[in-house]
């Protein structure tokens, strides 16, 4: 996948963050806690998107207050 990284650092001066699981039992542990209902994953991704929406994506998180959104995510096997 290419991504012009312009649209969010150049012009917006956004940035992007991102978090994965270090360690031998980081996975096991957030599937745990999925698993439990102790994390309420429904209410922490609020909407997805298909890859190539990923501007409109950053948009929404950008303008959280109004779009609504908590999380974005981007899947890329949705079609448009």
């Amino acid at each position: 996948v290419t991504v012009d990284w312009t649209i969010i650092g150049d012009t917006k001066e956004l940035d992007v963050l991102g978090a994965h699981c270090s360690g031998d039992t980081g996975y096991q542990v957030a599937m745990e806690l999925l698993v439990s209902g102790n994390v309420p994953a429904n209410d922490i991704v609020t909407h997805t998107l298909p890859l190539e929406q990923a501007e409109l994506g950053i948009d929404m998180v950008s303008n959280a207050a109004s779009s609504g959104s908590v999380k974005v995510a981007l899947d890329p096997f949705a079609s448009v």
